[in-house]
């Protein structure tokens, strides 16, 4: 039940929120930017929203504007998402709270303020990353200002992660933070596979990425995600993480029982429609490691059938709409460099990156500079980028950078393993499991893609990071 709360702060915060929505009426007047005082006011409903009630607002919020990556609203010369937009009157919304009970524990002599070495360590790790990224466009970028905003975009989402990790343990339980993750991906699915089989009965493009016929001659759906690739890759985290819940055993309610074993074939479908190999291989990758874990519980069996039954499901709904096909060829070029021009797109942008590097090795050449040395031809000349996690990594932040977020995903894949193994017969290891595998997807389909500049992924990353470290065991499904 959401109440409200007597403290001063949460009201302060609402005349914050006022005066902001104010000074936005005033700036739209002066600048004729009418996008402004409608941005103005959202940000004012939603501080007053997360100040007023429940700080679970502001996890669903992050969340479910995280998932919309494919709007974006442009003003001041600035294309902002839909998370971009949320983050910043959240963080104002619950600060207040988050700092009253910070100096209520600090001022407690009998009450220890005790942070986890690992939530040091991602933190620490993270906050050197970004630092690393604006020096590096600092001294070596061509743009400045076109490095910076990039810079900018990982300060929201750390702020995005930085928000998620509080309220989390607190205000929303670890396991029902990752289910709130699932259902958000089933429900980007299936917007995707409606979206995708309205194209094929009217026509229209509308959550469809249309075709480059110089190097991918095929429609893919991309469902509330920007492209295809950043919609596949999770969707195959969905995919994983739900069929690692299914194959752990525990007992469920059967409503959820239901939507799980739904979600998975949804996102199966959704997955083979995104027509994205390196997804694809991720999802494979990641289904492996699953069954290898599993191995030690005697339940791969059980698993393979429950891997079987969803890809029945999947033949089953692509076969009348005759896009059965179209995955198969698309599995056969996997690997096929003479077939595949999206592979030899990728081959040839990293190797001009690794001839351009060792000009600056250790602090790397700038965030999201590629795109400022080189454009692409098959985007009317667009500003080109690296689709390639560590690549990209390495080339904007240098050894220094690269090793940082290394260090930080050790570290965190290490927490994973040891959750997994310490309390595999409880809820915690079995979250730990399905986001250790999730992870993996992830991780791999990043390798011709690179979306960690989205807050989604930061996102994950903090849920991941709280099974980890807190842990509120309650066993009701």
């Amino acid at each position: 039940m959401i109440r409200l709360r007597p403290s001063p702060y949460p009201i302060l915060v609402g005349l914050g929120a006022l005066a902001l929505i104010a000074a936005g009426g005033l700036l739209s007047l002066t600048l004729t930017e009418n996008s402004l005082m409608v941005l103005t006011c959202i940000g004012g409903i939603l501080l007053v929203a997360t100040a007023y009630f429940s700080p679970r607002i502001a996890f669903y919020l992050l969340l479910v504007s995280a998932m919309f990556n494919r709007y974006d609203v442009f003003v001041g010369g600035v294309h902002l998402r839909p998370d971009q937009i949320v983050i910043l009157p959240v963080l104002l919304g619950i600060a207040p709270l988050l700092a009253t009970e910070l100096l209520w524990r600090l001022s407690q002599p009998d009450k220890r303020l005790r942070v986890p070495a690992l939530s040091l360590v991602v933190f620490g790790g993270f906050v050197l990353y970004i630092s690393i990224n604006l020096l590096s466009s600092y001294l070596f970028a061509p743009q400045f200002w076109e490095s910076f905003q990039i810079v900018a975009w990982f300060v929201l989402s750390f702020l995005a992660f930085a928000i998620t990790y509080f309220v989390i343990g607190r205000y929303v339980s670890p396991r029902e933070a990752f289910f709130a993750v699932l259902v958000s991906g089933f429900i980007s699915g299936a917007i995707g596979v409606v979206l995708f089989l309205l194209f094929k009965l009217t026509g229209s493009t509308a959550g469809v990425q249309p075709p480059d016929i110089a190097t991918d001659p095929i429609y893919k759906a991309t469902g509330t995600f920007l492209e295809a690739n950043l919609f596949g890759s999770f969707q195959a985290f969905t995919v994983v993480a739900g069929s690692a819940l299914l194959s752990s055993g525990k007992r469920m309610k059967r409503p959820a029982f239901v939507l799980l074993i739904l979600g998975t074939a949804v996102s199966t479908i959704a997955l083979a429609l995104s027509l994205t190999r390196a997804a694809w291989l991720g999802a494979i990758c990641g289904l492996l490691l699953l069954a290898l874990f599993q191995l030690r519980s005697g339940r791969s069996f059980a698993l393979l059938l429950r891997f079987g039954v969803i890809g029945l499901v999947s033949l089953a709904a692509l076969a009348p709409t005759g896009l059965l096909g179209s995955v198969v060829n698309r599995f056969r070029d996997i690997g096929v460099s003479e077939s595949s021009g999206t592979l030899a797109f990728r081959l040839e942008r990293f190797k001009l990156a690794l001839q351009e590097w060792p000009s600056s090795p250790i602090l790397g050449l700038g965030t999201n500079s590629y795109g400022q040395r080189h454009w692409d031809p098959t985007q009317d000349y667009a500003p080109d980028y690296l689709p390639n996690l560590v690549l990209a990594t390495l080339y904007d932040t240098g050894i220094l950078g690269l090793l940082v977020l290394i260090v930080v995903f050790v570290a965190l894949l290490g927490a994973l393993i040891s959750a997994t193994f310490r309390h595999h017969t409880s809820w915690q290891g079995v979250l730990a499991l399905a986001m250790l595998c999730g992870s993996a997807v992830l991780f791999v389909s990043y390798q011709a893609t690179n979306g960690f500049w989205f807050s989604y992924v930061w996102i994950i990353l903090a849920v991941a990071l709280r099974i980890c470290v807190s842990w509120e065991d309650t066993e009701a499904a």
